[in-house]
């Protein structure tokens, strides 16, 4: 009987420590993966992934200012998710049941040579530099609620002469949205 107690102790152990490793991995990829694609420093502060509830949830995910401009936050958001129906994928449509963005910052910054810190991601200097990508090809797509929140975004502008000039727009929205 203690065999089995130990055992069944064992198994959970090993499956705790296994999600734990898991969502670590993840969450480092993640980060990694979206550092290359912007060309900006990111970080992943936590990821939770449920393959029973089929969602996703990230936490505290940041995108720092590329090169060139001074350090500071892109883009801070604290917490986003995603719900989905990975059975609907058969069938070649996305559906999502659930999607949950809460963006607290969006950070603008003009450097002294009069370039926006966005328009320095490697995104936007592909699409814009001529070499844009042949489109893959589209997935219908769904989704049941999206819950959208903005705080709010703060412009920086080094181009002029003395202290930066800046200015804070308070968004401060909270929406929901059904069937997209």
């Amino acid at each position: 009987m203690q065999k089995k107690i130990r055992i069944i102790i064992l198994a959970f152990v090993f499956l705790f420590g296994f999600c734990w490793v898991r969502d670590f991995l993840i969450k480092s990829l993640i980060g990694t993966v979206a550092t290359s694609v912007t060309g900006a420093p990111t970080r992943v502060g936590g990821l939770s992934l449920s393959v029973i509830r089929q969602s996703v949830r990230i936490s505290n995910f940041r995108v720092y200012n590329p090169k060139g401009f001074p350090k500071g936050i892109l883009v801070d958001i604290p917490k986003m998710g995603v719900a989905c129906n990975l059975g609907a994928l058969i069938t070649g449509k996305i559906h999502l049941r659930q999607l949950d963005l809460e963006i607290k910052e969006i950070g603008m910054v003009k450097n002294q040579e009069g370039k926006l810190n966005v328009d320095s991601l490697k995104i936007a200097a592909e699409k814009y530099g001529g070499k844009e990508k042949k489109p893959a090809k589209q997935l219908a797509m769904q989704i049941d609620i999206v819950s959208l929140g903005m705080g709010r975004v703060v412009s920086r502008d080094y181009s002029a002469e003395g202290p930066p000039v800046v200015k804070v727009y308070d968004v401060n929205l909270k929406k929901a949205y059904k069937n997209i």
